[in-house]
């Protein structure tokens, strides 16, 4: 059997080499005077590290990866990239208060447990937080409802 640790692992260095292949296309430049390419190939060079180690340094006893365990990871993995897409493809529509209060939503299907109430105490909390860091903090030129 496949253990947890090592799966994640092995995907987190796949991307890596993924994400260094595609940024080798573009200059690296040095670090004085870094290319287009620099950031994603050293981002590319800590992730194939980050996976080389957790999947090295599994000393989870218990980390047999089950399909139910699987299931339920992809279906957060999903809510969470559903409600980063959701973002990217609202904020500019809809507004930041909508956008970031959905999304938000979206993204809390990726926890089990949690209550309804919760849901959307929780969209509405980070909505209020957004407005303050992007619209009275940062003064991105983004609406706040509608465009």
């Amino acid at each position: 059997m496949i253990r947890m640790n090592q799966l994640a692992g092995g995907l987190c260095l796949l991307a890596g080499l993924v994400l260094a292949a595609l940024a080798m296309a573009m200059p690296v430049g040095s670090l004085s005077r870094m290319g287009p390419g620099f950031l994603p190939l050293a981002i590319a060079g800590g992730l194939c590290m980050i996976g080389v180690c957790i999947a090295l340094f599994d000393r989870d006893a218990t980390g047999i990866a089950r399909p139910a365990e699987i299931r339920s990871q992809l279906r957060a993995l999903a809510a969470v990239l559903g409600a980063v897409a959701l973002f990217a493809l609202l904020v500019d529509r809809a507004g930041l208060v909508p956008t970031s209060a959905l999304s938000a939503f979206a993204a809390s299907f990726a926890m089990r447990d949690i209550s309804w109430t919760a849901r959307v105490t929780l969209s509405a909390v980070i909505a209020v937080i957004c407005i303050a860091i992007f619209h009275f903090g940062l003064r991105l030129p983004v609406p706040l409802i509608g465009a």
